[in-house]
């Protein structure tokens, strides 16, 4: 299964970005062999006109490119070793519908521009604060006395080659009918892979070298694999 997180747009089209616990990992065939690498997944996608949500496939090519000194992301998933149960933030472009499978659900394909397991992404909203996916492992997880609901996702990066890891600490709360904390606390764990989206991140002075971040929910997914490091 997988969530359709957030959905942009550029001159091109849409750019979606879809938490997925990987279904299947298969190389193209015929003169697309050792070209492109699919991942699959599922996801629920809303249709406006019946107001209900559809299960779909979604199946998601990852590309070599003709010039070898651009992206040879094909190459990238098989060096990463996703396979089934992967746990991965996808950037994927439009959504295009394709023939059924063969139980009958429906199908989508996609285009894939990138893929990570750890990582924070902020994206720009025209006239307002950018929003913020936040995919990892959650950590230290507490439900508060006032009923907040908060996991930390550390996420590594490399600042001039040194290893640096940023702890997103992310607040979920319940809000009218809006039962986020409440499904938050009893989904997440500790060591459970999540995708979290969120408004806008606070710098917060770390204690003992350790740099923190926070921010409130606004979504999530969590899957139930083991996650890896790229």
């Amino acid at each position: 299964m997988g969530k359709i997180m957030y959905t942009t747009k550029n001159e091109k089209g849409d750019i979606n970005y879809v938490a997925a616990a990987v279904s299947f990992v298969s190389d193209g065939l015929g003169d697309a062999k050792d070209r492109v690498v699919n991942i699959g997944t599922s996801v629920d996608v809303y249709d406006p006109e019946n107001k209900t949500r559809q299960k779909k496939y979604l199946n998601v090519g990852f590309w070599n490119n003709d010039d070898t000194s651009k992206a040879q992301l094909a190459d990238r998933v098989h060096k990463a070793k996703v396979s089934p149960g992967s746990f991965l933030l996808l950037r994927t472009g439009t959504f295009r519908d394709a023939e059924p499978a063969g139980d009958g659900t429906p199908r989508m394909n996609a285009s894939g521009f990138d893929f990570q397991y750890n990582s924070q992404v902020e994206i720009p909203v025209e006239g307002k604060a950018p929003v913020n996916i936040i995919c990892g492992t959650a950590r230290r997880t507490q439900l508060r006395d006032d009923g907040t609901f908060v996991a930390n996702v550390p996420i590594d990066s490399k600042v001039d080659g040194n290893k640096v890891t940023t702890w997103y600490s992310i607040s979920f709360k319940d809000k009218g009918k809006n039962n986020l904390g409440t499904r938050a606390s009893k989904t997440i764990r500790d060591g459970v892979p999540v995708c979290i989206l969120a408004g806008k991140i606070t710098d917060n002075d770390g204690t003992n070298g350790m740099v923190y971040h926070n921010a409130y929910a606004f979504d999530f997914f969590a899957g139930f694999a083991k996650n890896q490091e790229t």
